[in-house]
């Protein structure tokens, strides 16, 4: 089980998006140098997708789902890798991501 410090509501097939801000002591902080990607995997770790980061100079990273790419129904857990100079960290802000079903009239 991936022990997460988030979580996230999502109707599948809607627009999945959100940002997150970089800081150090309140203050957005460029993070362009740094290589930063993130995953989304099922429960047993198998991999369901690549996610889009993009920003990071901006201090604020907007995460987003490829084109392609519908979630399936379960829960999820996505977590962000940042790595500069060979040196690979993963974050401890996992987030858990609850895939739901839109639910239409008709």
């Amino acid at each position: 089980m991936y022990q997460y410090q988030h979580t996230i509501t999502y109707q599948q097939s809607t627009t999945f998006g959100f940002g997150c801000r970089c800081t150090d002591k309140g203050q957005l902080v460029d993070v362009s140098d740094y290589a930063i990607t993130a995953k989304i995997k099922d429960f047993n770790g198998r991999l369901i997708t690549n996610v889009v980061v993009t920003n990071p100079s901006t201090g604020i990273l907007n995460f987003s789902l490829p084109a392609d790419i519908t979630l399936p129904v379960k829960t999820l857990f996505m977590d962000v890798r940042v790595s500069k100079d060979g040196v690979e960290r993963v974050s401890k802000q996992c987030v858990r991501i609850l895939v739901q079903r839109v639910v239409t009239d008709g």
